[in-house]
């Protein structure tokens, strides 16, 4: 990953009057967006269904864009296919040089730029000093909210672990739907990127534990005291989340390196029942993280309906292997993956109650 970024912006907010314009500039923006989500009542109900549609997009991205194929032909468009960007980026070389409009855009950016070419020489020097260079992940990971703390705060100490936990949570999240897609995409950039993150998971796993032990040998209210082992089990849902991605990246090496098929049926399936992880994990970290406890109808519900969705598969899974529909590599991966979920909303399923009483949890099921 290249530093060129982090640099130019530690060089950015040592200047001070940079800094201070740049945080102006950002707390304007952020009360803006505050007061136009205040003048909606549906704010939230927007941004939930926002983020439905983009995890339904990704997980039905063959048939969505098949079905774009259909109308943009029927407009009387011209579609073309490209399996990388490589292939895209020749794709669009050909039309232009059939159109001859190769030398038409050189001489219009020329045009164009020409007035600034100083300016944004001395910007890019400006922007991106230094030279590129290559750091492991290791050296970017951080604690965001505890940190390398040698004093405590018995008070904020528990508060700030459960908001670690919470971005963790969402780290591994994001994981899973990365490694679910590159099931699909067999993009190799993907593929590395879910490794790379798992490690990152990883260390997040080791610096907590770490953190929840050394606050455990100081005075914490007894409220805290409590639930202090529970967090030590969330730690471990959220690493075994971590792994069922990593696990999904495995599949998707072994489907590009071997040329194991998929078929588009197995995929949507696949979808549907991520769509069901992703809202149960969603709901489930919302839970542990803000005691809010309005969706444990709809966890518990979700649990039992992604067990009964991991056994409907199986059973067709075996079905397709009996008729020759699909190979025993691919039937291989296909079982393994549909397990690996209905394990993840296990995992999900303790993260939200961790810190629930059984009376709290035996209510919730009863209702």
């Amino acid at each position: 990953m290249s530093t060129k970024h982090s640099i130019a912006a530690a060089r950015f907010i040592a200047n001070r009057k940079q800094e201070a314009w740049h945080d102006e500039t950002l707390w304007m923006v952020r009360v803006k967006r505050d007061k136009m989500s205040h003048s909606l009542p549906e704010w939230e109900r927007l941004r939930e269904l926002a983020c439905d549609i983009k995890m339904y997009s990704n997980s039905h991205l063959d048939t969505l864009l098949e079905e774009f194929e259909k109308n943009a032909i029927a407009n009387g468009a011209i579609v073309h296919w490209a399996k990388d960007a490589k292939e895209h980026n020749e794709i669009v070389e050909k039309i232009l040089q059939q159109h001859n409009a190769h030398t038409l855009i050189k001489i219009a950016q020329v045009i164009m730029l020409f007035p600034f070419t100083g300016w944004l020489v001395k910007m890019t020097y400006l922007i991106v000093p230094g030279e590129d260079q290559k750091v492991g992940y290791r050296e970017s990971y951080q604690l965001k909210y505890i940190g390398d703390k040698v004093v405590f705060n018995p008070a904020t100490a528990v508060v700030e672990v459960v908001k670690e936990l919470e971005r963790m949570a969402s780290l591994a999240e994001e994981n899973l739907n990365r490694a679910m897609n590159a099931l699909i995409t067999l993009d190799e950039e993907d593929i590395e990127e879910v490794y790379e993150v798992e490690k990152n998971i990883n260390f997040l796993n080791h610096a907590i534990t770490d953190y929840l032990v050394k606050i455990n040998q100081t005075t914490l209210p007894i409220e805290d005291l409590n639930s202090l082992g529970a967090l030590f089990h969330v730690v471990n849902d959220i690493e075994r989340i971590g792994d069922h991605a990593e696990n999904v990246a495995d599949a998707a090496r072994q489907r590009k390196e071997e040329g194991v098929s998929i078929s588009k049926e197995a995929q949507k399936e696949l979808g549907d029942m991520l769509e069901m992880v992703n809202k149960i994990i969603r709901y489930a970290v919302e839970m542990f993280a803000k005691s809010d406890e309005t969706h444990m109808q709809e966890i518990i519900t979700l649990e039992d309906q992604v067990d009964e969705k991991e056994r409907e598969l199986q059973k067709k899974h075996v079905e397709r292997l009996t008729k020759g529909e699909c190979s025993p590599e691919a039937g291989m991966i296909f079982s393994d993956i549909v397990s690996g979920l209905e394990r993840v909303a296990d995992h999900a399923t303790n993260i939200a109650f961790a810190i629930t009483t059984e009376e709290e949890m035996d209510e919730g099921k009863t209702n």
